[in-house]
Formats: C-alpha cells, sequence, structure tokens
C-alpha cells in the first residue's frame, strides 16, 4: 500500500478525495476555519464567516454646546470667574472628537477600540480564506474548479460541491481499509522478496485499519491471528514463541500492532545488514551466540550432534528461522521450545550444565504460563507417540 505525499496531493476523482479532503481540513483546523465550513456534532450549521466592519464616525455623537455664566465667590468679591457648563448641541453634528461632550467622547474611543479587534480577527480570517482557497485551486482539477469552485461562492460553498462530486462516504472508506487490511494479512508460504518492506506495508494497513473502525483490527486477539498466520510460512518458530512469551497481553488487549511490528522488524534485521530469507542455510552462530551464559552455553552443540547422530548425516547447518528462535521457556536464542533442555532434560547430553535459577525461572512460568504448558504437554505427547513408533519397529526387526 502506497500513501500520497501531502506535498504532492492533487484532486481528480473520487481515489484522490480522502487523502485531498484530509489535508484541506488540516489546513482549515490549523487556521480556525474549519468551524466555518463543518458544523460541529451537536450543531445544526457552522458559525457564520466574519463580515467587515463598519468603522465609527464622529458625526454620529453628541456635540457639546458651549454656554457662559458668571458666579460670585461667598468668600471675596475681588473679581468674577467664568464656568464652562456642558450641554449638548441638538442642532449639529461635532466634526471633531474636541466638539464631542465628554461622554461622547469616551464612547467614540470604546467604539474604536472594538473596531480594531474586529477588523484584526476580519482581516487574519480573510487572509487565511484567500490562503486556503489559493490552495485548492492549486491543486484541484480544471474540470473540478469549473463545476465546483465559483469565485463568487464561499469556501464552505466549495467544499460542499467538491464533496458532492468526488466525495467518498465513510462505509466506503471502511470498506476500502478492510480490503487492504485483508490484503496485508494474506498468508505467505514463503518470505517476500523485500521482508522490510512488506512489514511497513502491514503497518500502514493496520493503522488505517483502526482509523476506520474495522472491526478485525480493533482487538488485539483478532489481528495478532491474522498476522501470526501471514507469516508462519517464513516466521513460524519466531511466531510461535512471541505468542508465548506475549499471551497476556494479546488477551487483555496492551499489545499494539506497532510493539509487534518493531520486534519483528528488529528480528530481521539481527546480526545482518540483508533481510534474511526463508530457509536460508546460515552458519551456526551467524546471529550471534546462542546462550551468554558460561554454564549452559552448549546446548546448541549438542542439540545438532544428537540430530547428528539419529540422521546418520553429516553436521548440518541451522536455518534462519532456528538460530534466531527465542525459547519461550528459558529465553536463551538459538533453539525452539522442543529442543530445551530445562524442559525435557534427558534430552541434555555432553557438557551442559543447568543453571539453578533459570530452572526455576522455567518452573515457574510452567506453572503460570497455560498456553506454555499445553504446548509443552503436546510435545510430550508427540514424542511418547514416536517412541512408541520407535520400539514397534524395533521389535518387528
Amino acid at each position: 500500500m502506497t500513501t500520497q505525499s501531502f506535498e504532492n496531493v492533487s484532486l481528480k476523482g473520487s481515489e484522490d478525495w480522502e487523502t485531498w479532503s484530509t489535508q484541506f481540513e488540516s489546513k482549515a483546523i490549523s487556521t480556525d476555519l474549519w468551524r466555518l465550513i463543518s458544523a460541529e456534532e451537536d450543531e445544526d450549521d457552522t458559525e457564520p464567516f466574519a463580515e467587515k466592519p463598519t468603522p465609527p464616525k464622529i458625526g454620529d455623537y453628541d456635540k457639546k454646546l458651549m454656554r457662559e455664566t458668571r458666579s460670585q465667590s461667598t468668600a471675596t468679591v475681588q473679581g468674577s470667574q467664568q464656568a464652562m457648563a456642558e450641554e449638548v448641541d441638538h442642532a449639529s453634528s461635532p466634526r471633531t472628537a474636541a466638539e464631542m461632550t465628554t461622554a461622547a467622547r469616551q464612547a467614540f474611543q470604546l467604539d474604536w477600540t472594538l473596531y480594531q479587534h474586529e477588523f484584526k480577527t476580519y482581516t487574519a480570517e480573510r487572509e487565511a480564506i484567500d490562503k486556503l482557497r489559493n490552495w485548492v485551486l492549486k491543486t484541484t482539477s480544471e474540470h473540478l474548479i469549473r463545476t465546483a469552485c465559483d469565485p463568487k461562492d464561499t469556501l464552505k460553498g466549495w467544499y460542499e460541491k467538491l464533496k458532492e462530486q468526488v466525495g467518498v462516504s465513510a462505509n466506503k472508506l471502511k470498506r476500502d481499509a478492510r480490503s487492504l487490511y485483508k490484503a496485508a494479512n494474506k498468508p505467505l508460504t514463503k518470505a517476500p522478496r523485500d521482508a522490510l518492506a512488506w512489514l511497513n506495508n502491514w503497518e500502514e494497513a493496520v493503522t488505517l485499519a483502526k482509523e476506520k473502525k474495522v472491526p478485525e483490527a480493533q482487538q488485539s486477539d483478532i489481528w495478532f491471528e491474522d498476522f501470526s498466520l501471514a507469516i508462519r510460512g517464513f516466521m513460524k518458530e519466531w511466531i510461535v514463541a512471541y505468542e508465548m512469551l506475549h499471551a497476556t497481553e494479546i488477551e487483555d488487549g496492551t499489545l499494539t500492532f506497532r510493539k509487534l511490528a518493531n520486534d519483528l522488524r528488529k528480528e530481521l534485521l539481527k546480526g545482518s545488514t540483508q533481510t534474511p530469507k526463508a530457509g536460508r542455510v546460515v552458519a551456526k552462530g551467524a546471529f550471534g551466540p546462542s546462550f551468554a551464559d558460561l554454564d549452559d552455553n552448549d546446548q546448541s552443540k549438542d542439540t545438532e550432534e544428537e540430530r547428528e547422530k539419529a540422521k546418520g548425516k553429516s553436521k548440518r547447518k541451522m536455518t534462519t528461522g532456528e538460530s534466531s528462535a527465542k525459547c519461550p521457556a528459558c529465553g536463551l536464542q538459538g533453539h525452539t521450545l522442543a529442543n530445551c533442555f530445562y524442559v525435557f532434560p534427558e534430552k541434555a547430553k555432553g557438557k551442559f550444565h543447568a543453571r539453578q535459577d533459570r530452572q526455576e525461572e522455567v518452573n515457574k512460568k510452567l506453572e503460570e504460563n497455560d498456553q506454555l504448558r499445553k504446548e509443552v504437554d503436546r510435545l510430550k505427547g508427540k514424542r511418547q507417540k514416536e517412541g512408541k513408533t520407535t520400539e514397534s519397529r524395533n521389535d518387528q526387526d
């Protein structure tokens, strides 16, 4: 699955709508225009676009009338003092702020401050609208511009008409996301040519499926099972061990698909700059030592020797799956659960010496992890059946 870069987004038809609409919405939200284009869930209509404010006019306010009066001081008779009594002149209008009454001048100053604020808001909104309109014209095909983007219409009108012509319903987007999810989880019989690219594709598909509320992508136990079936063809040992180690997280929903993808990505890149191919034979130790402990680091060697004796063949090399496998019981790398000496001590030979602390840890896991215990019981039953078959053949001989 490929995603279109927002830098190169364009709207030519229905197949482009989701990416284009997402970018349009992102731009509208960042400039506080989305509330004017799309109504909130609990609202019947959008907020109106700002109207250009009208500045207050001096002539609309009261003019003061000048009148002279003489008053005598009660304390002295030395002279007279001229006083001005402020009255409203209803016969004419002021031409300057100085001709206004004190009350009128204060009201004018308040109205002017409000006008400046409204004009600033209006100007910012207009600039944002013009910028987004230009983006629409730049990224939309000429045919859609002619039929949906009337120059006299609002930005809201443009968006609604474009959506009507090439928009895709939410149900259609959900169906498409589900199809991509199913394609990304198609079981593989062998490793893809580029396993990392395949993993990135899977991660993108699950991301989209979760976003569009695809049922299979909402619960970790479901999408993990789909993923497990998809990669068993080339990573069977790894995914089986991973499921055992993370059984609780899978069941309670705390395992995220991104953690799973990152863990597998690390596994694919481990020990080499090249992605491992399915079934490719690698020399023992190519992915690092099987064990880091001094007293139980010979299990891989003993296991190989046991295989050689049983098959009567020359020493065979481990496959990628075996060398990169991590035992879900002891936690050591380089062998599967079926070949773990801590679980099946009867298989241990040669220099192997079990560590007491690790053995106690394995025993604890077997007690607490039901899935791990069931798998061990299954393996034991399989070995007993194989043993009986071998005895029967020996008796016949």
